[in-house]
């Protein structure tokens, strides 16, 4: 067993996966060839019901056949709410009239879906394209994203849809491919138009209750970057601890005491970058097992002032207190549709300030955690930026943790503040710096470039 002991009081956030959210109610089969079980089920029966999906005709949905681009572009049109008009002569791909996808394309025309002509409707459209169209139909083009998420693609739609938690990508051993080239199924496109659906326009959702894409499976994980993978899924599972299962017989190249370690050093590469997450664990254990032959990894983590389930509580607390927040500001008013994301974030600032006031008490043993930034207000500089990061996420703001020291302190001191992209552009936020007990925003650390930070503190 090997453990990384000692607080971790400070640190940086990355790959932030924030993949779809939401549960789907179960419904009885309506297409034979929709199983009860298949991972698309209640994706397809519940569009069905909504009106928003049909089948292919005679009770047969074809989940596994290409979606064509007419089809693609009506399944965007409906759930984005654009009007089709749809005259009486028009027909199913065969007969008199007018074909059915003609009304379709003059939609996705006049609404900058899809430009006719530039597409066969009745061809299979490729991932790339069914993005493009999702991202067109919701008008995201200029929604700030991570960069690079994808091995094979540095595509804007992808990782548009990847930051907003619609499309996941394909896990592989060098990382997450994209395939855009390739055509997408009717009910993978069915999952896309899902969780379009249930997307808020204004940014407002739930960070509590994610999952990953029906399936995925985290297989023989070894390096770090493998093991970062499974931290983050702990994390947005609100669990502390994860039992990785290898395939039977299998030995990696490294030794057991070096995959464990890699375990361990995975969660403290996310406690750094996810601070949000992963404050109120402070000690991670990593012990190889085998059962009936076949090895595991199990990653556990923990805190010695408090209980898992306390932590968890706090956690799943936290995400949904912070949720709520953010809802309130939309509902009073002081974030709208129509702002920018800087104006969100300012707004999200401005209450941070209003709510909470810097707590050196030992007495608060939750002052590190975000927790205690949204219950009581009082809070240190973790759960200023945990808190800061939180309500950003569940406005739509992609943003990280960013470590580092303070030089102008004697010694120097550490310190986290976050980096954000905003309307597009990296900029820093330091929301301590900027709290209230300064008596009113204190700007000068609200979405400055990196240069205004350099020159009284360091960071990698």
């Amino acid at each position: 067993m090997i453990k990384m002991l000692g607080k971790r009081i400070l640190g940086l956030a990355a790959a932030v996966l924030l993949i779809a959210s939401g549960t789907v109610s179960a419904f009885g089969a309506e297409f034979y060839d929709v199983p009860e079980g298949a991972w698309y089920h209640d994706y397809v029966n519940e569009l069905s019901d909504k009106g928003v999906i049909n089948g292919r005709g005679g009770g047969y949905f074809a989940p596994a056949e290409n979606v064509l681009h007419a089809e693609a572009l009506k399944l965007v049109l409906t759930a984005a709410g654009k009007e089709i008009e749809d005259p009486a002569e028009a027909v199913w791909i065969t007969g008199e009239g007018v074909p059915w996808y003609e009304p379709v394309v003059a939609a996705a025309d006049r609404y900058g879906i899809a430009e006719s002509g530039t597409y066969e409707p009745l061809e299979p459209a490729t991932r790339e394209e069914v993005c493009a169209y999702i991202v067109r139909g919701m008008e995201w083009q200029k929604a700030s994203h991570p960069e690079d998420v994808f091995i094979d693609t540095g595509s804007d739609n992808a990782e548009i849809l990847y930051w907003k938690g619609i499309v996941t990508g394909i896990a592989g051993l060098q990382g997450y491919s994209f395939s855009g080239g390739s055509s997408i199924s009717r009910a993978e496109a069915a999952t896309l138009i899902y969780r379009m659906m249930g997307y808020d326009p204004l940014g407002v959702k739930k960070l509590t209750g994610i999952t990953d894409a029906e399936g995925f499976e985290f297989k023989n994980p070894v390096t770090v970057s493998d093991w970062e993978k499974i931290v983050m899924y702990m994390g947005r599972h609100n669990i502390d601890s994860y039992t990785a299962i290898y395939s039977k017989g299998y030995e990696p190249e490294l030794s057991w005491n070096d995959v464990c370690q890699n375990a361990i050093d995975a969660y403290g590469e996310c406690y750094d970058r996810c601070n949000e997450y992963f404050c109120y664990g402070l000690t991670a254990q990593a012990r190889v097992n085998w059962v009936k032959g076949i090895p595991t990894v199990n990653l556990t983590v923990s805190n010695s002032e408090f209980s898992t389930k306390e932590m968890e509580s706090m956690r799943g607390e936290f995400f949904e207190l912070a949720s709520e927040k953010v809802a309130e500001l939309v509902r009073k008013g002081k974030i709208t549709a129509d702002m920018s994301e800087k104006e969100k974030a300012r707004a999200i600032f401005n209450y941070i300030c209003e709510k909470c006031s810097y707590d050196d008490s030992e007495s608060n043993t939750t002052r590190h955690f975000g927790y205690s930034a949204i219950t009581s207000g009082k809070t240190v500089c973790q759960g200023y930026t945990a808190l800061l990061n939180a309500m950003l996420k569940s406005a739509g703001i992609w943003c990280e943790t960013v470590p580092g020291e303070l030089t102008d302190r004697t010694p120097a001191e550490k310190h986290i503040w976050t980096r954000a992209m905003v309307d597009g552009e990296i900029t820093y936020i330091d929301m301590t710096f900027g709290d209230s007990s300064r008596r009113s925003p204190n700007y000068e650390y609200f979405c400055v470039p990196r240069e205004s930070l350099t020159r009284n503190r360091i960071w990698n």
